[in-house]
């Protein structure tokens, strides 16, 4: 009981103190998984396009030459087995533009890659 008797606790400015130091800390920790989220997004999107231009260099060597104008044929031909996504849940889309195919992911901005002439 006489330990009680001596303690009087933790004052108001201590306790903000500690709850300023963690909240400091915890907005560092959130800046950094920040960061690495969308540079673990970036390096999604750059590996498949990557992928998708391999694929569809594959199917144009399968097919004289032609390249597919959408992931249906490339599907349906048994290069890629599903339709890929981007990191936000988005389909990849196939854009022709002046006869040069496009593929990209709409989702945050535009990311193009020129896979080739039609």
């Amino acid at each position: 009981m006489t330990y009680l008797k001596n303690f009087k606790g933790f004052t108001i400015t201590e306790i903000l103190l500690v709850i300023a130091i963690i909240s400091i800390l915890v907005f560092f920790a959130m800046i950094e998984y920040s960061g690495s989220k969308s540079q673990f997004e970036k390096k999604k999107v750059e590996s498949d396009l990557a992928n998708i231009k391999k694929a569809m260099s594959m199917y144009a060597i399968q097919n004289e030459g032609v390249l597919p104008t959408d992931f249906v044929t490339l599907k349906n031909s048994g290069i890629i087995e599903k339709i890929p996504v981007d990191p936000w849940g988005k389909r990849y889309q196939i854009t022709i533009k002046s006869n040069i195919i496009y593929v990209g992911s709409y989702t945050n901005g535009t990311v193009e890659v020129n896979v080739g002439a039609r």
